[in-house]
């Protein structure tokens, strides 16, 4: 029931922006119409930020809602208050914002920005019932004491979370709970109940605070996927989100390279040198991507190369390497189309805007990834 809109939730941040393009690029090529940025401005955010976000709802025809980043809501640094933060602004408003008529029921897909839509999106949510990905990590039928605190109906609780495609009258029902929870889950003094520094506080609230105002999840176990850790052979996700780091390396390798990993994200200068001395480790490396390359840069080469159709050496075989050889295709039409080609990889010496620990391991991998550079 309702129209379909997509609700993207992004910071002012470089990584954000690429990573807003990726969505934006793959939800119009899905077909979906009605598509929100809420941009999320620090105060200290360029103007190039404020300028990206503009350009891309001219070219997307997306509606734009720029608003304050609310990460330090609590006092210190937590991100994902923007989107609660944001969705209670934007709510009201929202109807308005699409100059629809205000009794039009909505369906909103909230998602987040390292997500591109795969293909198109059948489902409605309908009052009561709304439909998620099931998160089995999140691990609620272990958190009894959680439950126990903080939730009124701990039998109704779900392992659901982004993607959520939910009415947008029962979104205004769940807001305040959800904005409630999240702030006293933060604040938790007992890490016997909750450790405050768990990143997915706020997914934890979002399934507590539907429970608490009744609102049903029909659980969905590949509404999205994860390359490469899902069969492309067996199932066909709606989104796929790219969450994780894909490294393609025989499995006699992958400790070895886990090492080399670690010592390049933990941002040291002198690590390049070690890394290099280290390159034995991943002289089998077939190809790798992980957002977390270009948390200042636009990711480059564009278009990155697609990991090899057959690795047959691989930890993964060739239909998990299909997701992807699926996502990279998105993000590459998208980047390419929106920043232009760019074949040169990121520079090797010092760059404000770009990570020590992405330029390591361009050193380590270059020729691995491109082989004729």
């Amino acid at each position: 029931e309702g129209l379909l809109v997509a609700v993207l939730s992004a910071d002012s941040s470089v990584y954000q922006q690429w990573q807003s393009v990726a969505f934006l690029h793959s939800a119009r090529r899905a077909g979906i119409e009605h598509i929100v940025v809420m941009a999320h401005m620090k105060e200290s955010a360029p103007d190039s930020a404020d300028d990206a976000y503009k350009r891309m709802a001219r070219e997307y025809n997306a509606t734009l809602f720029v608003t304050a980043d609310h990460s330090y809501h609590d006092g210190s640094s937590y991100p994902p208050y923007n989107r609660i933060k944001g969705l209670q602004l934007l709510l009201p408003q929202l109807h308005a914002h699409l100059a629809l008529p205000p009794s039009l029921p909505l369906s909103l897909l909230l998602v987040d920005p390292d997500m591109v839509v795969a293909r198109p999106m059948p489902f409605r949510a309908r009052p009561g019932v709304a439909l998620a990905q099931r998160i089995s990590y999140m691990g609620m039928e272990r958190r009894g004491r959680l439950l126990q605190k903080y939730c009124a109906h701990p039998a109704r609780v779900q392992n659901v979370a982004a993607p959520v495609l939910i009415d947008s009258t029962d979104l205004a029902r769940l807001l305040p709970q959800w904005l409630h929870v999240t702030e006293a889950m933060r604040a938790e003094q007992d890490a016997a109940i909750f450790e405050r520094s768990e990143w997915i506080a706020e997914m934890l609230s979002y399934a507590i605070a539907a429970a608490n105002v009744g609102v049903r999840h029909i659980a969905i176990g590949h509404l999205h996927g994860e390359p490469p850790h899902y069969r492309a052979d067996r199932v066909r996700p709606y989104l796929l989100h790219y969450t994780f780091r894909q490294a393609l390396v025989p499995q006699s390798t992958m400790e070895e390279l886990a090492d080399v990993h670690y010592l390049a994200v933990r941002g040291e200068p002198e690590n390049i040198d070690q890394l290099a001395l280290h390159s034995q480790h991943v002289s089998s490396l077939q190809w790798s991507f992980d957002k977390r390359y270009f948390r200042k840069s636009v990711p480059q080469p564009r278009p990155w190369p697609l990991p090899p159709v057959d690795s047959p050496r691989s930890l993964y075989s060739a239909p998990y390497v299909d997701g992807s050889r699926q996502v990279m295709a998105h993000i590459n039409a998208a980047l390419v189309a929106f920043y232009g080609e760019e074949h040169e990889l990121p520079p090797r010496h010092r760059e404000i805007d770009f990570d020590v620990h992405a330029r390591a391991f361009f050193v380590v991998a270059r020729s691995k990834l491109l082989p004729d550079a």
